[in-house]
């Protein structure tokens, strides 16, 4: 089974998959070079690549690309992935950012598509009841929740749980 681990970020939280779901091809998945180096795995490239770059470690894929293009590659081409994980995406929080939040741009409809169960989670509330909506219009049974985060996942989640900040979980089986 595959498991997307979208704006992975450093791959903390691709990390902590890979480890939690051995069964798993765990592929994280972010755009920023500068935050992606940051994992050991990429230990062997200290220099930004020319052109999109892979590096595996068991059954962790760490993959410095777009994830849009990624979703539109996956369904094209009929892909199977079994989750999508949707960890602290930034929220373009002005109301002329809407087409960048994952709900809000139209690879939104590809992402659906491809059938997998996707877990987003964030400390914005009113960005968990627009994935909801979004969900919900694309025929999806989304549940929103507050989160009870014992061990984080990511740097983002660590920062918020030690702040004390509410954290909020959408699962979309």
């Amino acid at each position: 089974p595959i498991l997307l681990d979208l704006g992975c970020g450093t791959g903390m939280s691709s990390g902590k998959l890979a480890c939690a779901h051995p069964e798993c091809t765990v592929l994280g998945v972010d755009k920023s070079w500068a935050r992606l180096s940051r994992h050991p795995v990429f230990s062997s490239h200290p220099e930004q690549p020319a052109q999109p770059l892979a590096a595996s470690q068991g059954n962790l894929t760490l993959l410095w690309a777009d994830a849009i293009d990624l979703i539109v590659y996956c369904q094209t081409h009929a892909i199977a992935v079994s989750k999508v994980t949707l960890y602290y995406p930034n929220p373009w929080p002005k109301a002329s950012h809407l087409q960048r939040r994952w709900h809000g741009h139209p690879v939104i409809t590809s992402l659906i598509a491809l059938g997998a169960s996707i877990e987003l989670r964030t400390n914005w509330l009113l960005y968990a009841k627009e994935f909801t909506l979004a969900c919900r219009l694309l025929n999806r049974k989304p549940v929103l929740s507050e989160c009870d985060v014992q061990t984080p996942l990511s740097l983002f989640e660590q920062k918020f749980i030690q702040s004390g900040v509410t954290l909020y979980q959408v699962d979309v089986p």
